[in-house]
């Protein structure tokens, strides 16, 4: 790992919103394309939830092949499933 320090943080400039808000959630998309079988169902379930926040706070559309309920059920069953339907009410109702 390389560590640098400029005048230019990209943690504090707003300029950046955008570009960092896309490469969080491409980061999980990375994750789930190329290493998902490098984790166990229960870590690719958290990071599911991670994700699926992700693209909820930014208003990010899914760009997996597979939805994220399908993915909540392949990895959590119908409990993450289940866990998928309530989190959207709650955001669909905690406007």
């Amino acid at each position: 790992m390389c560590v640098r320090s400029s005048e230019i943080n990209l943690s504090r400039v707003d300029s950046f919103k955008d570009q960092k808000q896309v490469g969080e959630a491409m980061v999980y998309e990375i994750i789930f394309s190329d290493y998902h079988d490098k984790f166990s169902d229960s870590q690719r379930l958290f990071l599911i939830k991670k994700y699926h926040a992700v693209l909820h706070y930014y208003r990010l559309k899914n760009k997996l092949p597979s939805s994220i309920f399908t993915l909540y059920g392949k990895y959590g069953g119908i409990k993450g499933q289940l866990f998928y339907i309530l989190r959207e009410l709650k955001w669909k109702f905690t406007k």
